[in-house]
């Protein structure tokens, strides 16, 4: 009996972790595969797609099935907000990045989730400001064209665009929309993140540079008034071959202090932590 289309992929895979195969090498063409392996040409196809769909290679007509670099970066979620001479950020790994484009400013029915966390309805309107920001060319560091980073799209209620019209420009101002916002509606802004992933759209591909469907986090980013009232989300999209979330501390609550009170319940034999859920 042949390899399956998942025998075929995950030879593939382990090819390429042990470094048979570079970044930017390519993979053998998928009618040679399938005749070494003793598989169809449809088999070594599909398992290249499912490489494509992990992030390992990139498929291109013409020119074959390409390894990518996997080197990652680390979006440091350190609960802080920084500040610098071009206003907030709100984590180290960005500080560099600066905008590569605007697609736009548009008013749009908000998709549920964002309307939720405006606290608005489905039915209302949104200000969305869409723009790709990544690593401008800088020969120096030899890097002779920008490197899209990360999707950033944010979303402000109709009565915020209304008495703040500024934010419907490209050019807001020093700071941005939320300096306007924290001038103009009062301070100190908040903020709290909430986490997403996905395949990523036709669109987000495109745009970020990376294999159609490729897994993507999201980072929703909700702004507040000093008052608790939400005035913007930003949805911050980047390519999870790229990058990993974290550290994230974990602060002992009051119920875990140490030393711990002695455990009283015996535990499963099939669970290997608390009550809450299986331990590691």
């Amino acid at each position: 009996m042949g390899m399956s289309r998942r025998e075929v992929m995950e030879r593939f895979r382990l090819a390429i972790q042990a470094g048979e195969y570079g970044p930017g090498e390519t993979l053998p063409k998928a009618a040679d595969a399938a005749t070494e392996l003793g598989v169809s040409k449809q088999t070594v196809t599909d398992a290249y797609g499912d490489l494509q769909a992990q992030g390992l290679v990139e498929m291109v007509r013409r020119r074959g099935t390409t390894v990518l670099d996997r080197k990652r970066e680390r979006i440091n979620r350190s609960r802080l907000v920084y500040r610098d001479d071009l206003g907030y950020y709100f984590d180290p790994t960005s500080a560099p990045w600066r905008l590569l484009e605007h697609f736009g400013i548009h008013r749009e029915q908000p998709a549920g989730d964002i309307a939720e966390l405006l606290e608005i309805a489905p039915s209302s309107q949104v200000l969305a400001r869409h723009r790709l920001v990544g690593l401008p060319v800088d020969r120096k560091a030899k890097r002779p064209k920008p490197v899209p980073m990360q999707l950033a799209s944010s979303y402000l209620p109709g009565w915020v665009v209304d008495q703040l019209p500024i934010v419907s420009e490209v050019y807001t101002g020093p700071g941005g929309v939320l300096d306007r916002i924290e001038e103009a509606l009062g301070g100190p802004l908040n903020w709290a993140e909430y986490y997403g992933a996905g395949g990523a759209t036709p669109t987000e591909a495109e745009r970020l540079g990376v294999p159609p469907q490729v897994a993507v986090l999201k980072i929703y980013c909700v702004t507040r008034l000093a008052d608790g009232r939400p005035v913007e989300v930003t949805v911050r999209t980047v390519s999870a071959t790229k990058f990993e979330i974290g550290p994230i501390p974990l602060v002992r609550s009051e119920s875990a202090h140490f030393p711990p009170s002695p455990a009283t319940k015996p535990v499963p034999p099939d669970q290997g932590g608390g009550s809450g859920a299986p331990g590691p």
